[in-house]
């Protein structure tokens, strides 16, 4: 069956569907795999009642939300993710430590990392939680210099959320890595988002 390159990775690729078991079995095969890229909300978010950005990201903006533990940060991150992602939006969500797991499961080759690359960077809305959260390494910091600027070039969607307001992002992310990196890395996230301030008690706390 002919390939095709698709987000840094070949994919099979019918151009002309037929009847043949082919055909078929790659047509079964896209399915399943846009079936997995629908975003799942975490059973501990449903029936949160958070709010949606959607509105903000389909305007063409970011959202960067910041606020106390437990405000409803990550619950409404995942509420627009999921209303984009009904709708056909490619989202992707990660963070600092599952995007430094995946890093560590690439064993450093090149081309899985660039099927990282291309997933994170290729989407239409990237979800960015927790940032500032955990310290990060150099490897991470690196990739996520990359995504971002690379989504900041292409005007891709990106939406973040932190305990920190963004003029402290740079000095949250640089801690053991590269300041400069760090620096840029909210200066284009600073310029893409609109800063969405969350506050009230630990929603935990009250179950």
């Amino acid at each position: 069956m002919p390939e095709a390159l698709l987000g840094g990775r070949w994919v099979p690729f019918v151009p002309y569907p037929c009847d043949c078991p082919q055909s078929a079995r790659f047509r079964e095969r896209a399915e399943e795999d846009e079936a997995r890229r629908r975003v799942r909300v975490p059973s501990r978010f449903e029936g949160s009642g958070a709010g949606s950005f959607a509105d903000v990201i389909r305007s063409g903006r970011g959202v960067y939300l910041h606020g106390p533990v437990g405000t409803g940060k990550t619950a409404s991150a995942y509420a627009t993710a999921e209303e984009l992602s009904a709708e056909g939006w490619r989202v992707e969500v990660t963070s600092l430590g599952k995007l430094r797991s995946e890093l560590d499961d690439t064993w450093g080759t090149s081309e899985t990392q660039a099927a990282l690359f291309g997933r994170l960077a290729g989407c239409d809305l990237l979800v960015l939680d927790d940032l500032g959260k955990e310290a990060p390494t150099e490897a991470t910091v690196s990739m996520l210099y990359r995504v971002v600027n690379d989504r900041y070039e292409r005007r891709r969607a990106v939406m973040a959320t932190s305990n920190y307001p963004r003029a402290r992002l740079a000095e949250r992310i640089r801690r053991g890595t590269d300041a400069e990196t760090a620096t840029a890395i909210a200066s284009r996230l600073i310029e893409m988002t609109e800063s969405v301030e969350m506050g009230g008690e630990d929603r935990r706390l009250k179950c």
